[in-house]
């Protein structure tokens, strides 16, 4: 054989060796909460490494835990159904969210400081018992916030700060909106 047609053959075979035992195996899984940020501009159910966001074990364990399991179970259902926002990184703060198909009044927001292990949920949805007598139409938001130490139900309340005079959310000011109780 010719020198050139052996390197070409050696540069293949490591090739088809290299991938061949790599298959279907992420080199560098997400494995950290703080690695959510590899998603910024991206959904949560894009693959990075050949992982989405809700299928990190550390996600999904600390979700778990400060959700409890049959709000866990609810979020499951509704994550693959509904829409997603994309994750955006916005004063340090990263965010995005996910929401029951057909009926965006049911809304999980998840927040977390940049390279922080502390995941925050608000859970937003319309409540029923809020809604004035004359008009059965508006419904006001009753949120639920969970984190580490608890969760705390706050009735006709917000998951993010609308900014009126940027006319955007500052999520600045809705991380400090979080409750200090379960932070």
């Amino acid at each position: 054989m010719k020198r050139e047609t052996k390197v070409i053959f050696l540069v293949s075979l490591i090739g088809l060796i290299v991938s061949a035992t790599s298959f279907g195996k992420s080199l560098n899984p997400p494995t950290k909460i703080s690695d959510i940020e590899k998603w910024i501009g991206k959904y949560p159910s894009d693959k990075v490494n050949n992982v989405e966001i809700f299928e990190m074990t550390s996600f999904r364990s600390h979700l778990r835990k400060i959700l409890g399991e049959a709000k866990f179970k609810e979020l499951d259902r509704i994550k693959n159904r509904g829409p997603h926002t994309p994750v955006e990184s916005d004063q340090e703060v990263v965010h995005f969210t996910v929401c029951q198909k057909h009926k965006c009044g049911h809304t999980f927001f998840f927040l977390m400081k940049a390279k922080s292990e502390q995941i925050f949920v608000c859970e937003r949805e319309v409540d029923l018992d809020l809604k004035p007598a004359a008009d059965r139409s508006q419904g006001k938001w009753r949120v639920t916030w969970y984190g580490e130490k608890g969760k705390v139900t706050q009735p006709e309340s917000h998951c993010k700060f609308y900014d009126e005079k940027t006319k955007d959310v500052d999520w600045g000011k809705t991380f400090s909106l979080i409750p200090i109780q379960i932070q």
